[in-house]
Formats: structure tokens, sequence, C-alpha cells
């Protein structure tokens, strides 16, 4: 929270086959439920947290208002903060009171970080609110799947490939509910990180020769 949207993207290139590893290793000592926190908790890092600073207080609000609107303030300013420009970009041709002014936005910004965090922690003190922003657990990411199932996952590592499916188990539900997800561990035992390298070069050729681009590849006009 500390470092600006464009610092945190810029990091996760640098971390973002952790993840991958990660469930691969779950799904190694037969842990589905925590291989399926970890996918859901590595993905889209950067938008996750801007969820965060955006999070709906009602509940907070009717506990302790002061302290929801102080969460609210250090969140908003905190996400203004997350946009600003970065100070290297400009360290060349600034000016002197230029460069003061992005060395103190960028410390207003670790103090603001600094402060959201202390208060999530007061306010994850609080009976009631233990699990306040804190990730979801695989219960709760199952129950809010959508009812036209299943959903598939497929994790890609250096080591293994799975497939996790996320199935509707009617037989479990009770009358007049929803019914309740199963995840069902596939291995996918004929399919190497090699083959989703191969598969994703050809998937990034041919989006190129129809005038597509990829993240990572220029815009074509």
């Amino acid at each position: 929270m500390d470092r600006t949207i464009s610092q945190r993207h810029t990091r996760l290139m640098g971390i973002s086959k952790f993840t991958a590893f990660a469930a691969s290793t779950a799904f190694t000592q037969g842990e589905i439920e925590k291989a399926l926190e970890w996918l859901e908790h590595g993905r889209c890092l950067v938008w996750n947290q801007l969820n965060q600073l955006r999070t709906p207080v009602d509940e907070l609000r009717a506990h302790d208002e002061l302290l929801a609107e102080r969460f609210l303030d250090v969140s908003r300013a905190l996400e203004s903060s997350g946009s600003r420009r970065e100070a290297t970009a400009f360290s060349l041709d600034a000016t002197m009171p230029e460069q003061i002014a992005l060395e103190s936005e960028a410390h207003i910004h670790v103090k603001r970080a600094g402060e959201w965090n202390n208060l999530l922690q007061e306010i994850q003190r609080i009976p009631g609110f233990h699990d306040f922003l804190r990730p979801r657990q695989a219960s709760n990411i199952l129950k809010d799947l959508p009812q036209n199932g299943p959903v598939i996952l497929i994790n890609v590592d250096k080591g293994r490939c799975d497939a996790l499916a996320l199935v509707p188990g009617s037989h479990l539900a009770a009358p007049g509910y929803r019914p309740a997800y199963l995840p069902l561990h596939i291995p996918l035992d004929q399919f190497s990180y090699q083959d989703a390298l191969k598969l994703r070069d050809r998937l990034r050729t041919f989006l190129s020769s129809h005038g597509c681009c990829t993240r990572d590849s220029e815009v074509h006009v």
C-alpha cells in the first residue's frame, strides 16, 4: 500500500509466479481448499488492494461511526496517493522545489499507508470484525459462486499443472437453498509447463496476425 500503483505492477512482474508455485505445492500436499484460497488471493493483487480502499463500511459505521469515517478518509487519501506521479520519472528535469514536493508526497504516502494499516488492525480487534478485509476462506469463495457452474481454474507451474473444478453438489443442498459447491482436483499429468508456453506463443502469434495485441506487446493499428 505504501507504493504507487505503477510501482506495485512493476513489482508483480518479479513475483507473479509465486501464486502458481504456492498453489502447486498445496495440490502436492492434497490441500485442495488451500490451493483454491491461494489462487483467489493471488489473482489481480493490485485490483484487490484498490477494492480494499473502496470497501463499504456500513456495518462498521453502525458499530462506531467515528472509526468508520476515519478509515474512509485515510482510504480515500491513500488511493489518491497511489495514483500520484513517479518521482523517478521527473527527477532529471525537475527543479529543486519540484523534487522536494515529490519527496514530500512520497513521505506522506508511506505515512498514510501506516495509518491505514493501524486502523485496519484496530477494526479487526473489534468483536465481530475479525475477518474485516482479510483474505477470503475457501468456504466463503465456494458460497458466493454463480449458480450456473461448474467453474474451472487451471494452474500452470514448472513443477506440475492442475485443474480445479468447482462443481455444484446439488445433493448437499437443503430444500429451498442454492446447491453447495465442491472443489474437485484434476491433476493434468499429460500437460506440462512447456506445453503451456507453446500454446501461449501460438495464441500470441494468432492474435498478432489478426491485428490484436497482448498485454506485453505493442499496440497494433
